[in-house]
This record gives C-alpha cells, structure tokens and sequence, in this order.
C-alpha cells in the first residue's frame, strides 16, 4: 500500500517462448543473464549459442537437464545468420 488511498499491485505473468541469442566475446555471460529470468517467470527459453564457441551453452543445458529441468523448457539452435532469422 502506497497510501491511504492508493494501492498498487503488481502480477507477473508468463508470456511463453523467449528467445536469446549468445555473442562470440562472452558466450556464457548473456545466456546467464538472461536465462534465469526468462525461466522463473514461467517461460520457455529458445537460445542461440554463438557459432564459434556452441560448447558453452550445451554444457548449461546439459547442467540444467541433470538438475531435473523440464524436457521443451530449453530449446537450442546451432548455426549462422541464417538461424537468427528463423528465431
């Protein structure tokens, strides 16, 4: 309650499918940003590990899949420019 007269609520919702895509000079820093966010609120997460160096990522998802995360909740595409267009 922000006053006497004012109140304020806030509800956070899931939206569905999130999408990130992981830069080559810091390819576990992004995807750790803006993964755990993504996925508290209830979403799934469509990641783009960086052509270059895609072993970051698959080591995260290999983590996260043997901490019991859901089968679909972290999806990964490998590839080049190309792969962005169809995110």
């Amino acid at each position: 309650m922000l006053g006497k007269t004012l109140h304020h609520q806030r509800c956070c919702l899931p939206i569905g499918l999130c999408a990130g895509i992981a830069p080559i000079n810091i390819p576990a820093m992004i995807p750790l940003w803006m993964l755990p966010i993504g996925m508290a609120c209830g979403n799934t997460y469509l990641l783009k590990p960086s052509e270059r160096v895609p072993a970051c990522i698959m080591l995260l998802a290999k983590m996260l899949q043997d901490a019991g995360m859901l089968y679909g909740t972290l999806n990964i595409i490998h590839g080049r420019q190309d792969a962005v267009y169809l995110m």
